[in-house]
């Protein structure tokens, strides 16, 4: 609870760098304290990050439906299964 904002995420300058490298469109990873839709400029082109939430407070998994991503807590997933 202590630590500094900006170790609890990931660099910046690296998450371009890699979505850069590899010309993508959207990464996923797993939480870094800052679960979200993070929307990003990556030479000029829309891009999106997508962090997770952790397993034991947020414990969500992403849908990815032909038009719509979405976090969804596990148990809801799983009732709605």
């Amino acid at each position: 609870a202590k630590k500094p904002a900006a170790i609890m995420d990931v660099d910046p300058a690296t998450v371009i760098h890699v979505m850069r490298l590899h010309q993508a469109d959207v990464l996923i990873h797993g939480h870094t304290h800052r679960p979200h839709f993070h929307d990003l400029k990556v030479e000029g082109r829309s891009v999106e990050r997508i962090v997770l939430g952790d397993w034991y407070e947020q414990d969500d998994v992403l849908i990815c439906e032909p038009h719509q991503r979405r976090r969804v807590r596990i148990d809801e997933f799983i009732d709605a299964a």
